[in-house]
């Protein structure tokens, strides 16, 4: 909920916003250049999931049985692109980033129009 809410609305919005003035996008082109953005966000985050592990503590952690909390769970790592997850994740991953880089373009070939 925080990555869908917080950090795609706020943070990576305004970035994309950021991008669009800095490269004097119209409103005629924006959809596309957004999908552009998108695509190179994708690659950039299916890198970053490799390093995952490195960063989660249940990806390393094992699970201790008898805390009182109940047994802890380990996720398994994701990969590079969540390969680990399916084979419909890495292109999942890529095209979702695309689709959200296409409707920042729109929104702000609305708000620029």
């Amino acid at each position: 909920m925080v990555h869908l809410v917080v950090m795609s609305a706020l943070v990576f919005g305004s970035i994309y916003a950021l991008l669009f003035a800095w490269f004097d996008v119209g409103s005629g082109n924006a959809w596309w250049i957004g999908a552009l953005i998108g695509l190179v966000h994708g690659l950039m985050a299916g890198v970053v999931m490799a390093m995952m592990p490195a960063m989660h503590p249940r990806m390393t952690a094992t699970a201790t049985a008898g805390s009182p909390s109940g047994p802890a769970v380990e996720l398994k790592p994701p990969g590079p692109f969540a390969k680990n997850y399916g084979a419909a994740t890495p292109p999942g991953v890529v095209m979702a980033h695309v689709i959200y880089g296409l409707v920042v373009g729109l929104v702000y070939a609305l708000l620029a129009s």
